[in-house]
């Protein structure tokens, strides 16, 4: 069922106390990771609030609060996670159906293991890439299937931490040495971030309002509140962060969307319903964003967005400038690894793998191995190899199937842009921030009701 989009003063309280108690660095991060367990043990529908708030610490903006982190927040938020996956597990072990999609998660990360024995490099990372997705993918899909709150709760729960990050950053305007604080890049161009701590991280995270409020529009379910909130993320996304890849992640998932729309005929009869009974100023309003976002008139304006510099004629030649260094490298490992990956998780370049190990500070256990490459089909050819990444790709489609199926137009198109969102942000097997966002989503969109 496709509802209008409402404020929720209950979840925006439940979501500003957190972004309060992080304004304190350290000990307010501490302080909720313990909040976290403290709740999770009370009520199992307390969980997906408790991972939504391990997600708010890595999300937000270093200087506004007092970042870096200790260590030791890292591992808390780990212990929090696995505790999670424990719960999680358990009840998928005592109930009587089977959940589809932890199990295929389960056997996934079994066929990992095996292939990280035989082909990883380092076999170490890579079993702690693959602990650290199994935990937080089944953490997040099962906490969200398992809770007795309906969709529809839930919906209203995400819809209104999107509202709450936009509304927050808009003020952040007035304070570049805040909002334009991670830098400016190298071509000389201020990138606003928001309360987030990336102008990347705030174009990823503006795409999903964005792709959400237009699905409503189209579907005829939206209101003032959501061509507001879409205008607004708009704005952010192409005048302040010159996000592309939020942009291109919203533009292909609608595309994916009504590639695979016969499957679900919920959704071909709700934009039915909006072609015939839409009011003229809805259809018109849907038509003009989906024209400015499909079929940029302003050239120049669009072209300077999208490639970021003034020389630069095509999108690949931006591309290849702005992952140049990355890519060479990957393209040698894919040549010499072609068949069997260089193992699962690990970073292109063996020398700088170690510099990027944290380890926690008691038992010199790695908790964290960040890799920057930016392409997921690369990145996954690259570290597993052909046949296991069609594998893996025809899992992925099966999922987007089951997605589009299930759910309403504006929840398809949300979780979906959540995915796209990995063609240029590599973060589908990492839970550090927005991929436990994105699973979170997954499992919304899994939930039967």
């Amino acid at each position: 069922m496709d509802t209008e989009a409402k404020l929720a003063p209950s979840h925006i309280i439940a979501q500003i106390i957190p972004l309060i108690l992080l304004l304190f660095g350290n000990i307010g991060a501490i302080i909720l990771l313990i909040y976290c367990i403290i709740i999770s043990f009370i009520s199992f529908n307390n969980i997906v609030k408790g991972l939504t708030y391990s997600y708010l610490i890595f999300l937000v903006n270093p200087v506004l609060f007092n970042y870096p982190l200790d260590s030791f927040v890292s591992f808390l938020r780990f212990a929090f996670i696995i505790l999670v996956f424990f719960i999680v597990m358990r009840r998928f072990l005592t109930r009587n159906d089977v959940n589809i999609p932890i199990l295929t998660i389960l056997l996934f990360s079994l066929i990992l293991i095996i292939h990280s024995i035989f082909f990883s490099y380092s076999l170490e990372i890579s079993s702690l890439k693959i602990f650290s997705f199994t935990t937080g993918s089944i953490a997040c899909i099962g906490s969200v299937m398992y809770s007795t709150y309906n969709k529809s709760y839930w919906e209203s729960w995400f819809f209104n931490l999107f509202f709450l990050i936009v509304i927050l950053s808009i003020p952040i305007l007035f304070f570049p040495h805040i909002g334009m604080a991670r830098y400016t890049d190298w071509h000389t161009m201020k990138l606003f971030q928001g309360i987030t701590n990336h102008p990347q991280t705030f174009s990823v995270t503006l795409s999903l309002p964005i792709s959400y409020c237009l699905a409503k529009i189209i579907a005829g379910r939206s209101n003032k509140l959501t061509i507001f909130f879409l205008f607004t993320s708009l704005y952010f996304l192409i005048n302040e962060s010159k996000g592309r890849t939020g942009l291109v992640s919203v533009v292909l998932a609608m595309v994916l969307v009504l590639i695979f729309i016969a499957v679900n005929k919920n959704n071909i009869k709700l934009i039915t319903n909006w072609m015939l009974f839409a009011t003229k100023r809805i259809k018109l309003t849907g038509f003009i964003l989906l024209a400015l976002l499909l079929f940029p008139v302003y050239q120049p304006i669009f072209q300077k967005f999208l490639f970021k510099r003034n020389q630069v004629s095509s999108l690949k030649e931006s591309f290849d400038i702005s992952r140049a260094v990355q890519l060479s490298k990957m393209y040698k490992n894919i040549n010499n690894n072609f068949n069997s990956g260089i193992g699962f998780g690990l970073e292109s370049n063996p020398k700088l793998l170690e510099k990027r190990v944290k380890r926690d500070p008691y038992f010199n256990i790695p908790i964290s191995a960040a890799t920057e490459k930016g392409f997921l089909p690369l990145a996954i050819l690259e570290e597993l190899g052909i046949w296991l990444s069609i594998f893996g790709l025809v899992l992925l489609i099966i999922l987007i199937i089951k997605i589009i199926s299930i759910n309403s137009l504006a929840l398809s198109i949300l979780t979906i842009t959540s995915l796209t969102s990995n063609i240029g942000e590599n973060f589908f097997f990492s839970l550090g921030g927005l991929g436990l966002l994105m699973w979170l989503l997954i499992g919304l969109s899994l939930k039967k009701y």
